[in-house]
């Protein structure tokens, strides 16, 4: 067997959904946001080395609707984290041409990490060359509901509803 004759296909989108970091740093005997700053660390290796192989699309899955029952002092870290790594990571998209979209809530989110995630995405709304969706208080059930009641608002009876028109509402 020729491994010359081995051809890869590279794919177009991966979508990544940590998980283990508060595990990790249990087993290390370090606190959970040692865990986190290590999946943080890994997250931004892992965008750059597939980038390098020609993955247009990375969807990393951020902080899921349901991570907010975790306690106030880890939700309160990470939302933190969250501002610091778009903060310091926005000028590598830049740099790199990669298009920042957050899909999830917006409603529940910090008004400063906001504030970062719209400027980041309004920054890099034009780019082409990459995309990297953040899920930051996001659930696929959510996102269903949310989009159908913004179909409802504006469409009013759903009964017609089509395919293409529904994916007009979510993120």
């Amino acid at each position: 067997y020729n491994l010359q004759m081995v051809s890869l296909t590279i794919p177009n989108h991966i979508a990544i959904i940590p998980d283990g970091n508060r595990r990790w740093a249990k087993e290390h005997n370090l606190p959970t946001l040692a865990g986190h700053k290590k999946g943080f660390d890994v997250a931004v290796k892992i965008g750059r080395k597939i980038r390098a192989m020609g993955v247009y699309t990375l969807t990393m899955w951020a902080f899921s609707t349901e991570n907010w029952n975790r306690s106030k002092e880890e939700v309160s870290y990470l939302m933190k984290m969250y501002e610091i790594f778009i903060e310091k990571n926005l000028k590598e998209a830049l740099r790199e041409k990669i298009r920042i979209i957050h899909i999830g809530r917006k409603d529940r989110l910090p008004k400063k990490l906001l504030e970062k995630i719209k400027e980041s995405v309004g920054k890099t709304k034009g780019f082409t060359n990459y995309i990297l969706n953040i899920a930051l208080d996001y659930g696929g059930q959510d996102e269903v509901i949310r989009a159908i009641h913004r179909a409802s608002e504006q469409i009013g009876n759903l009964n017609n509803l089509t395919i293409e028109q529904f994916n007009n509402f979510l993120d």
